[in-house]
């Protein structure tokens, strides 16, 4: 790896685990320099602002959980272990995310980065909705089950995240992305740990 690249990843890394803590909004562009041990020319150098490397940190991430997805569905014999896999991606995609994260990624429409986290979404649902009928045709999941159906219900769980309501039901609004994940996977069906 060039040291142009490591400069490049540091100032990502950095800037992924201060707006994870922080939110975007909180977070400034020095302190994404200093937490990822790069100047501001460096900085400068790679990205024109703060949303440019949010923009970049965000594709990682999401492209991240769908290489992680492939790779599930290729190792899974059952739905049990399917949905189980697909729980722990859940937990681990939501893990150490502050609600200012939450709330400035998601419910802040004049950042711009609601409807870019859109747009990545759906590029990646496209290739979800492929995946799941190749787990349809390999009986993982029911057969009768129209797959643009449950993409869509799944999609619409993001608006209830900004519902204030439901939100004041649980610790943090990842336990309400948990609850959710769960349900749409299990309903009310008992299980074991």
């Amino acid at each position: 790896m060039s040291k142009a690249n490591k400069k490049y990843n540091d100032i990502l890394e950095a800037a992924q685990k201060l707006f994870w803590k922080f939110g975007f909004k909180k977070v400034t562009i020095e302190e994404i320099c200093r937490e990822g041990n790069v100047s501001k020319m460096t900085f400068y150098k790679h990205f024109g602002n703060k949303t440019e490397v949010a923009k970049v940190v965000l594709e990682r991430v999401v492209g991240g959980a769908s290489e992680k997805f492939k790779k599930l569905k290729d190792e899974v014999q059952s739905a049990s272990e399917l949905m189980e896999g697909m729980l722990n991606m859940k937990k681990e995609g939501i893990h150490d995310i502050s609600p200012e994260f939450l709330a400035d990624f998601y419910t802040d429409k004049e950042l711009g980065l609601k409807e870019y986290i859109g747009q990545l979404t759906q590029k990646v649902w496209v290739e979800m909705m492929e995946d799941f009928k190749e787990l349809q045709q390999k009986g993982l999941i029911r057969k009768d089950l129209k797959i643009e159906f449950f993409m869509y219900l799944a999609h619409k769980i993001n608006d209830y995240l900004e519902d204030p309501y439901l939100l004041s039901l649980y610790p943090g609004p990842e336990d309400l992305v948990m609850e959710f994940t769960r349900f749409f996977a299990y309903g009310m069906s008992p299980r074991n740990k």
